[in-house]
This record gives C-alpha cells, sequence and structure tokens, in this order.
C-alpha cells in the first residue's frame, strides 16, 4: 500500500516540474502568437483532441486495463502498434485525399489543408502514441523513468518555443512541427529504454479481438457522442464568437489545468492498483486506494484554486498584459471547474479499471446529449435562429462547471452503489467554501486601504504566504474542514519528508 502513496507522490513532485515547464510555454505562446493566432491555434488543438476518438473507440482504455492486471505477450502488444498505425494513415489520408477543400472549410472554419495536417500529426502522436508509452510504462511501474521523459519533453519545447519567440519567428505550423518532432523522438527513446516483462503464451489475433470487443462496444455509442459533445464546444466557441473569445477560453484552461496536470500521473497509478485489486479480489484494499485518493487529489486542486480565484485579474495583467485582461471570469470558472476535474479523472478511470463499461457509457452518453444543447444556449446570439444567452467563452465555462458538478457525483454515486460502499459527497461542498472562503478574505483584506501603499506582487506574496499559513492551521487543528482526519494528515506529512529523503538519495 505505501509503495502506491509513495509513487503517487512522487509523479506529483516530479510532474510539478513538468507542469511548471508547460505553463511558461503556453504563456510565451498566448504572447508571442496574439489574440487572434493563439485562438485558431487552440481551436486546432482542442478540435483534433476531439476527432481522436472517433476511431478511438475506447481501445486506449481497454489496452491500458489489460496490460495491467497482467503481463500481456508480444504479440498483444505488436497488435495494438498495428491498430495505432491504422488509426493514423486512414486519418491522414482522409484529410489530405478524400475530403473536399469544402469540408475542410467548414469543419475547421476556414484553416487550409497544411495547418490542419499539421496539427492532426502534432494532437495524434502527443495524446495517442504518447499515451500509449505512458500506459505501458505505468503497467510496469516505470513511473520515474515515464516522468522524466516527460520533463525532457517539456524542457525541450521550452527552449524550442522560447528561441522562435526571441528569434521573431513564432508561428502556428512551427510549433505543431516541433511538437510531432518532441514526440516521435521520445517515443523511439522510450523503445529501447523501457524493460518489459512480457508474459509467455502467444496470443492469437481471433482471441484478443474477442478481449478488446467485450470491453470496447458498449462504449463505442459514448466515445462518438462524447467527440461529437467535445468538438461543439469548440467549433460553437469558434463559429458564433470567433478567435478572441477562443482564445480567452483556452488561456482560462492553461491556467487551470496546472493542478489538474500535477495529479495526472497519479491517475495512472490508481487505475494500475484499482485493476489489480479488483482481480485479485481485494476489495478492502481497493476501497481504501479509491476514498482516500479522491479526497486527496480533490483537496490539492481544492487548496490551488482557493488561492487563485480572487487573483484572477491581477494574474492574467502581469502574465498575460492587458490584452487577455477579459479572460478573468472565465479563468475564475474553470479554476472551479478544475476541482471536481479531478475527481471526474479519478471515478472514470475507476469505472475502466472495474470494466463498468456499460455504466459508463450510459452516464456518459446522458451527460454528452445533455451538453449540446445546453452548449448552444450559452454561445449563440440573441439573434440566432435558435436564440441563445450570447455569453461567448463566460457561458461555455459555466456550463463545463455545472455538468462536470453534477455527472463527477453521479459516477461517484455509481461506483459506490456497484462495490457496496457508503456514498459521500458533502466533502467536497465543504471543502471548496472553505479554501474559497479563506482564499477571498486574504485578498479583500490585503486589498484593503491599510495595504494599498504596497507593491501588488508584495501583496500577492504576503496573501500567498498567509493563505497557506491559514490552511495549515485548519489541517492542524480542523481537518474535517478539508475532508480530512488527523490520521490523514499525519500519514501525508510522513510520506512526503519520507519521499523527499528518498528523492535525494536517489539524486
Amino acid at each position: 500500500m505505501v509503495s502506491v502513496y509513495r509513487r503517487s507522490i512522487l509523479s506529483i513532485f516530479t510532474n510539478a516540474l513538468k507542469a511548471l515547464l508547460s505553463f511558461i510555454t503556453g504563456v510565451i505562446l498566448a504572447r508571442g502568437l496574439g489574440v487572434e493566432e493563439y485562438g485558431v491555434f487552440a481551436f486546432l488543438m482542442s478540435s483534433f483532441t476531439a476527432s481522436r476518438l472517433l476511431l478511438d473507440m475506447g481501445t486506449s482504455s481497454a489496452f491500458f486495463t489489460f496490460i495491467s492486471k497482467f503481463n500481456r505477450s508480444k504479440h498483444f502488444f505488436r497488435y495494438y502498434g498495428a491498430w495505432l498505425l491504422f488509426q493514423f494513415v486512414i486519418s491522414t489520408f482522409f484529410i489530405l485525399l478524400v475530403a473536399p477543400d469544402s469540408w475542410v472549410n467548414s469543419i475547421w472554419q476556414g484553416e487550409n489543408k497544411i495547418r490542419v495536417i499539421l496539427a492532426f500529426m502534432a494532437v495524434f502522436l502527443q495524446q495517442t502514441i504518447w499515451i500509449a508509452i505512458t500506459h505501458i510504462g505505468e503497467s510496469q511501474r516505470l513511473t520515474l523513468k515515464v516522468q522524466k521523459i516527460n520533463i525532457s519533453i517539456a524542457a525541450f519545447h521550452l527552449v524550442a518555443v522560447v528561441t522562435m519567440f526571441m528569434m521573431d519567428t513564432l508561428s502556428i505550423e512551427r510549433v505543431f512541427i516541433f511538437v510531432a518532432i518532441e514526440f516521435l523522438l521520445a517515443t523511439i527513446y522510450s523503445y529501447y529504454c523501457f524493460t518489459i516483462s512480457y508474459g509467455g503464451n502467444n496470443e492469437s489475433l481471433k482471441d484478443i479481438f474477442k478481449e478488446y470487443k467485450v470491453y470496447c462496444s458498449p462504449l463505442i455509442p459514448f466515445v462518438w457522442v462524447s467527440m461529437l459533445s467535445v468538438f461543439t464546444n469548440t467549433w460553437l466557441l469558434q463559429k458564433y464568437s470567433g478567435s478572441i473569445e477562443q482564445a480567452y477560453y483556452a488561456i482560462a484552461v492553461q491556467f487551470s489545468s496546472v493542478s489538474f496536470i500535477l495529479i495526472t500521473p497519479v491517475l495512472n497509478i490508481l487505475w494500475k492498483e484499482v485493476s489489480e485489486s479488483y482481480e485479485q479480489g481485494n476489495i478492502s484494499q481497493l476501497h481504501s486506494i479509491y476514498s482516500r485518493t479522491c479526497r486527496f487529489l480533490f483537496l490539492l486542486p481544492a487548496i490551488m484554486v482557493g488561492m487563485a480565484v480572487p487573483w484572477a485579474t491581477e494574474i492574467i495583467n502581469i502574465v498575460l498584459g492587458n490584452e487577455y485582461s477579459s479572460a478573468a471570469p472565465v479563468m475564475q470558472l474553470m479554476f472551479i471547474y478544475s476541482i471536481w476535474q479531478s475527481l471526474g479523472a479519478i471515478n472514470i478511470n475507476t469505472f475502466y479499471a472495474l470494466e463498468l463499461t456499460t455504466a459508463r457509457t450510459v452516464i456518459g452518453i446522458t451527460f454528452a446529449l445533455i451538453s449540446l444543447p445546453f452548449t448552444y444556449l450559452m454561445i449563440a446570439p440573441a439573434d440566432a435562429v435558435f436564440p441563445g444567452s450570447g455569453l461567448g467563452a463566460v457561458g461555455l465555462a459555466l456550463k463545463m462547471l455545472c455538468l462536470q458538478f453534477i455527472s463527477v457525483n453521479v459516477y461517484s454515486w455509481w461506483v459506490s452503489r456497484s462495490m457496496k460502499w457508503e456514498f459521500n459527497w458533502f466533502y467536497q461542498i465543504v471543502v471548496m467554501f472553505t479554501c474559497l472562503g479563506i482564499g477571498f478574505s486574504v485578498y479583500f483584506s490585503m486589498n484593503s486601504l491599510m495595504f494599498e501603499s504596497l507593491h501588488l506582487i508584495l501583496r500577492m506574496m504576503i496573501a500567498a504566504s498567509l493563505y497557506v499559513l491559514l490552511i495549515a492551521i485548519i489541517a492542524y487543528r480542523k481537518p474535517f474542514l478539508l475532508g480530512m482526519t488527523k490520521n490523514d494528515i499525519s500519514k501525508g506529512r510522513d510520506m512526503i519528508i519520507s519521499l523527499f529523503f528518498s528523492i535525494k538519495k536517489r539524486l
């Protein structure tokens, strides 16, 4: 059990560095490309992130679940590699040779085929090929190696973007090319770096196909509807609100995703351990892993959000300048959304690890279908054929937050019901209001007449220190306000100290 938490906290620490590097890169891109071009860049990235689900059909989730249970044969990995190659070839063939220019112009809102194909290659290598490599590494408990490569990619990308920015050669096309090269090199390096333990028995294609069919068949309708829902978010925002609102939403996501990036590697570890515990019939251990992970990974982003939300306008003005100041309300909503995004990812990974694919499909399709008209009503202008609220990026962020809160707790309830556990959700409200309450109290105090003579940066530094101090006092005196117990706090403290000395020793 301890090894799971050690690997989890190690992933958080190493991914913190990656998050910092990625964040700096995103800020430089936003400044260097400008609002309009950054909006186009974000639109292309988001559209292909959604559309890649069309061919995946849940096979990536099945792949990680299957290799997490026990060691598979070389044939199993080779067949999956052939499947990924097929996805790449068929997608490239469609964009370059099959799809008429009118389709490309309509789907990607007037962008030329060169930009479109470069965006596809970058997203495919980053979010399909590299995720598969990461899954292989995590299934073999090669967490440290995976994180080292992730940090190296982020560092290389930052250097490339900074160099182009300083040479005044930064462009959407060049950024996509560098992303593709980075993840291609990382994939090649991982092939020679990872030591994989294979199963002894060769598996036939027929048997493997049956295994995937059972797992993925219930998921396919959901994946396709989900793809439509996610793509609609991006497409409607681009169509009705334009690149500037797209940029506001993208930069809000960039800032708010920092906390989610920190916990992403832990999700793979959770998936592996839940899948293995369930396969072994160790339900008590499974419950302990699930419940503690939910509370810890809800608390971590909540603490960060409570500190950041009140200062959204000041953060944007300092980091990006007045050009992006209108993105502040969007950022505040997306910051709060990121708290439940973490919990949602935990529940979804648990569904996959427990192979609750039918339930995942039913719940997912329900909320995806609800999302479609909700998105339109939030974004479409009042003079559209079917009038909307015309809220643009703010409307999209509000929709994301509302649906995420409801869907997360539906997933949590279903897991608890399936495993005959007690369903507990009230800690989410307590934790959120505690962190936001402290954050806003500190914010208003530091912006009172008493401190108005201090420089803004100094006020923010004092506020951050005071906020952390108050959170620490509450964790010690009233841990229930953070959804924890004194025993949880003590264990977390001991693990962090132990891990610190372990990392120091390795370095």
